[in-house]
């Protein structure tokens, strides 16, 4: 939703890379700022409305990113969650392709790209890879020490974040986490340091 400047960059960005994709805009006038060689579809109408989310296509829809004014600021929704402030109804049955939670962490890659932020696009999770690289050197130059258990749960949080976009407490009473002993073992693991390291890796590996 958004065919602004950065709206129309991720639109295009996002075809690039093979998805399909639908643009809405209150404005007809701006969708010229689309190529011509885009291919998706264009629709007319308020993106919170639930006519025009139909038309779009919501039913089908992975992800929903909405594009606003001022500055391309940028919301990553669930089309399940797009759609329930709209008040549609969407059968999970019938989505289908690419997890949505990867869609959306390509989302944020090609949403920063867009924006200028970064200088090259660099896959989300690569982005996670190398920030949480330097946040071990960080934290071994400031004195803190990790045991070989404590490595693999930080890498375990690593690729959770990668995949997720964040992590919070309750995630570890699930896959992969409970397999190993779920929250009651990070917990022996980390001790009173738990929620500072949750709170540092969410804030430094997204960065």
């Amino acid at each position: 939703m958004g065919c602004g400047r950065v709206g129309a960059s991720l639109a295009e960005a996002m075809e690039r890379r093979g998805h399909t994709v639908s643009v809405i805009d209150r404005d007809p006038t701006a969708f010229k700022r689309l190529s011509p060689e885009f291919a998706g579809t264009t629709t007319v109408g308020m993106g919170f409305d639930r006519e025009v989310l139909t038309r779009a296509g919501i039913e089908k829809a992975d992800a929903f990113a909405a594009v606003t004014p001022p500055q391309g600021r940028l919301a990553l929704l669930d089309p399940f969650l797009a759609s329930e402030v709209a008040y549609a109804a969407l059968d999970r049955s019938r989505v289908k392709g690419t997890s949505r939670s990867r869609i959306l962490t390509d989302l944020v890659s090609l949403v920063r790209f867009a924006m200028q932020q970064d200088n090259e696009l660099v896959p989300y999770p690569e982005r996670v890879a190398a920030n949480f690289a330097a946040w071990l050197a960080a934290s071994a130059n400031a004195g803190r020490q990790f045991t070989p258990e404590q490595q693999h749960w930080l890498q375990m949080i690593r690729d959770h974040i990668a995949a997720n976009l964040g992590i919070n407490i309750d995630d570890f009473e699930y896959a992969p986490f409970n397999t190993e002993g779920g929250l009651g073992r990070v917990h022996q693991l980390f001790g009173e340091r738990l929620p500072q390291v949750i709170e540092e890796l969410n804030r430094e590996l997204v960065a």
